[in-house]
């Protein structure tokens, strides 16, 4: 079985895309499918580490067109959608799966593809644009999750909603199987925005919680460009320490009381090892999900003004009841789930 993935990171998409996919694309790899992924080169892209896990990459060139759709985040394509659409296509046919994750991409660039492949599996997130597939995954946790894509798929789209297809390693259902978590004193607390952490969230993070007695850890990629920030302040605080690109994010998450992050995959890694949050949004796409979490009882929401305060009152029955509605809607088997699906059809 063939499959191709289109999707891309940088500076302005994060790496969160690209790491889902990965996700997936191992699980499939395992089973023994070709695994492709059709990636631009931009500023901020992952080419090198994507191909250091054994998928090769297709990288579609710079390009000095403008993406004119409709789409809230058209820019993220550093393309237009018809070019990209055309030279994409070139290395489509054949596939017997298309797995298209990204914000910038909508039926009218499906509609193009489709005709030349057998089926396509599209991640989204947003609900904001329409969309041609056979199936439409979003992992996220919405209270009105069945209505959302209601006027955005064709008919026979089959829907996959929900943090229980969260594209997580196996590492956290590993991590979930052997946890062993108590709510007694926060001990350890885990810092994490994402790899690239543009607004440099994290320092801001560990600023407010300078006064904090116990160990933390701060999580980052090597895109991040405020890592030489991010050291200056471990070397200054003995009890706070980097971690840059790890690979062992599951058992960080299991051996930590508090997580103090954004929203995002990360979300579904937390709950799926039942790790109480305090969260704020870091891009407008996590505003609606965090709210949802919080209003859910699985995240608490904060503000780098209000974390201080929020991190002293947080009392471990709240944190035990954040773990366990967490690991309530969240297993860590979604990879496995989806990876069925596809090979199944």
């Amino acid at each position: 079985m063939k499959i191709v993935f289109r999707v891309d990171a940088s500076l302005k998409i994060g790496t969160g895309h690209i790491m889902r996919c990965l996700t997936l694309a191992q699980e499939l790899k395992k089973r023994g499918a070709n695994v492709v992924f059709i990636c631009r080169s931009i500023e901020g892209n992952l080419h090198e580490m994507v191909e250091s896990k054994g998928v090769k990459v297709v990288k579609l060139p710079q390009s000095n067109s403008v993406n004119e759709s409709y789409c809230f985040h058209s820019n993220w394509l550093d393309a237009h959608w018809q070019e990209d659409a055309t030279q994409s296509l070139l290395h489509i046919k054949g596939a017997d799966w298309l797995i298209v994750d990204h914000y910038a991409l909508d039926e009218k660039w499906e509609s193009i593809i489709h005709p030349h492949i057998d089926k396509i599996l599209v991640i989204d997130d947003l609900a904001d644009r329409e969309h041609v597939c056979d199936i439409l995954l979003d992992q996220n946790y919405y209270l009105n999750a069945e209505t959302r894509y209601k006027h955005l798929v064709n008919k026979e789209c089959q829907l996959m909603l929900g943090p229980k297809f969260a594209l997580l390693r196996e590492e956290f259902a590993y991590a979930r199987a052997r946890l062993k978590r108590g709510f007694s004193e926060i001990k350890k607390i885990m810092v994490f925005f994402g790899g690239v952490d543009a607004n440099n969230d994290a320092g801001k993070a560990i600023e407010a919680i300078s006064g904090f007695k116990g160990e933390v850890i701060i999580v980052s990629g090597y895109t991040n460009k405020n890592l030489s920030k991010l050291e200056d302040f471990c070397t200054e605080h003995s009890n706070f320490r980097l971690f840059r690109s790890i690979n062992n994010m599951a058992e960080l998450m299991a051996n930590a009381d508090l997580a103090i992050g954004a929203g995002g995959s990360t979300s579904w890694e937390r709950a799926a090892t039942g790790l109480p949050t305090l969260a704020w949004p870091i891009a407008e796409n996590q505003i609606h999900v965090l709210y949802d979490l919080s209003k859910a009882g699985i995240v608490k929401l904060t503000s780098p003004e209000k974390l201080e305060d929020d991190l002293i009152l947080l009392n471990g029955g709240e944190r035990m009841e954040m773990s366990r509605k967490g690991m309530e809607i969240c297993d860590g088997e979604g990879t496995v789930r989806v990876a069925n699906k596809l090979w199944s059809r």
